[in-house]
């Protein structure tokens, strides 16, 4: 008996798409990065009276609870899944220098420059206490 083997299907390319999300006047309000886009506006717009949803983006969160149903997803292009968040970084950077009132905190994966600013500075207070307190001990 002759075993054959067959050549390994080679999987297709896992895409992503970035997609928009607009506000009633056309504008975009978030710009996000998924395998169905439609979809996960829908479930962000399911979990909208989730506290623990409420704490990670509070006005995007809040814009959503004034909808009456899902909005809809503009898909803005199909990336390579592994450079997903370098594309959507780029149209975030894109869409606030065109003036659109985003509610993305991060850039990409990065946090954006003022929203780090704010979270950091505690920590900045904090090392220099403590070595104020070790130049005085």
């Amino acid at each position: 008996m002759i075993l054959t083997l067959a050549p390994p299907d080679t999987p297709e390319p896992q895409t992503s798409q970035i997609y928009a999300v607009p506000r009633q006047d056309g504008r975009f309000v978030w710009i996000g990065t998924a395998q169905n886009a439609q979809h996960r506006v829908y479930r962000a717009w399911a979990k909208r009276l989730d506290p623990a949803v409420e704490r990670r983006n509070p006005a995007y969160v809040r814009w959503l609870r004034t909808l009456d149903h899902a909005p809809r997803a503009v898909v803005l292009c199909e990336v390579p899944h592994e450079k997903r968040h370098t594309y959507e970084g780029a149209a975030i950077l894109a869409y606030r220098q065109g003036r659109h009132p985003l509610f993305n905190i991060r850039i990409g994966m990065r946090w954006a420059p003022e929203d780090h600013d704010r979270i950091a500075a505690p920590l900045y207070r904090y090392r220099a206490r403590q070595r104020a307190a070790a130049l005085a001990a």
